[in-house]
């Protein structure tokens, strides 16, 4: 019952972020926060930074990346400077937007696909706990990641760009969003009641085990769903327009053709992977190289580092499901293959430095245009090995204390 409980959080989480793009809302909060104000630039990247990671820990992480990449490209444009000050001002934007948008879906379990692929993967083989990864216990251990983070990201950017010292003021005035107040506020009464329905109800599924306490939850979710599904698309909600706060057209339209190519990208190399069998391929060839005698954080540092690598070019789910299986083999003990498992899948979207490793680098890199490709590897290599100790330390700490 609780996996029917998590496709429903997927389902109101998808139809939130469409309300919150239709509403501006993304552009009310980055007006309130950057424009007509004097900032450094340096303040203007860790706004960014952070408002990419909160968004897409509300909503799936490509979603926010579509949210908020014409509020990037409106910086870049107003931003005075020659050509050599435009691409260094696009890389370190795009880079904000990567960085926090994929930081941010580690904070939520339904902030990522890769998330999905974990607990779908690990009920299939019935691995002892999983009943005990939910929206709450998710939200416990992956916050503080994303706060931790954001805070290397931003560090990483300014270090790289040379934003440290000599970045002078600058007063940025944005347009106006055009928002509607009425739509703007209901839509954040409806965001923050999404969050706290979700978080409750997740956990009051884990705390109780009786079947009719579940059932009652589960049906509860169910009427939550439908709910928001019957007011957002079906009732005249919208006090302006005297219409539907959603259409069907809301849910794919203003999405950036340029940025889908990089993706598409990389669905194609995964599909690639998946024909020549790369998951039996690479199990086989790091079983043979790996240590299986090495200490447990070691072990976890080098699969964590093994996977954010190795999507840097395979696609993240063929690595992802290659690295399970690679878990496997490697012990039967529960505590590790739960903190495996976690590790790969953070570690799988946690993939910095080209623009095919993830969808939402492929949406930034191409959306945003004028990309330094040098300054985005380099980057992004710091972001790799910051990200994967992070993760394997953080975890390795929490997952003890939670599960055992």
């Amino acid at each position: 019952m609780d996996k029917v409980q998590i496709v429903c959080f997927f389902i109101t989480g998808f139809i939130v972020s469409r309300i919150i793009v239709k509403s501006r809302l993304p552009e009310v909060i980055i007006n309130y926060l950057i424009s007509d104000r004097h900032l450094h630039l340096r303040s203007i990247i860790f706004i960014v930074t952070a408002f990419a990671a909160v968004l897409s820990f509300l909503i799936p992480n490509v979603i926010a990346v579509l949210t908020i990449l014409p509020l990037a490209q409106k910086l870049a444009e107003i931003y005075p400077g020659d050509e050599k000050t435009k691409i260094k001002i696009s890389t370190a934007l795009a880079l904000s937007i990567i960085y926090g948008a994929n930081i941010g879906g580690m904070g939520s379990l339904t902030g990522t696909p890769a998330n999905g692929i974990m607990l779908s993967f690990m009920t299939l083989n019935s691995v002892a706990g999983t009943d005990k990864i939910t929206f709450s216990t998710w939200f416990i251990w992956g916050v503080p990641v994303v706060f931790m983070m954001t805070a290397v990201a931003w560090s990483v950017i300014i270090l790289v760009f040379g934003l440290i010292n000599g970045d002078s003021k600058l007063k940025v005035t944005l347009p106006p969003s055009g928002h509607s107040d009425s739509y703007v506020r209901k839509t954040v009464i409806l965001t923050i009641f999404y969050m706290l329905s979700s978080f409750l109800l997740s956990a009051v599924m884990i705390g109780y085990t009786a079947y009719s306490v579940q059932l009652t939850v589960l049906i509860l979710t169910i009427v939550i769903t439908t709910g928001y599904l019957v007011y957002l698309f079906l009732m005249k909600s919208d006090n302006e327009n005297k219409k539907p706060m959603l259409t069907i057209r809301d849910c794919y339209s203003g999405l950036p053709m340029k940025g889908f190519l990089f993706v598409g990208i990389s669905i194609a190399l995964g599909g690639i992977f998946i024909l020549l069998d790369a998951k039996a391929f690479m199990s086989d060839f790091l079983k043979d190289y790996l240590p299986a005698g090495a200490p447990g954080i070691p072990l976890l540092l080098i699969f964590a580092l093994i996977t954010t690598f190795a999507t840097e070019l395979i696609s993240n789910t063929a690595v992802q499901i290659a690295m399970f299986l690679l878990l496997g083999s490697f012990g039967s003990d529960n505590e590790y293959l739960i903190l495996g498992y976690l590790i790969v899948t953070y570690s799988s979207t946690s993939a910095f430095m080209s623009p095919i490793a993830t969808g939402v680098n492929g949406l930034a890199f191409g959306g945003m245009g004028k990309v330094s490709l040098r300054k985005m590897l380099t980057a992004g290599f710091l972001m790799n090995i910051s990200g994967a100790v992070i993760i394997t330390l953080w975890l390795k700490l929490v997952i003890h204390w939670l599960f055992f």
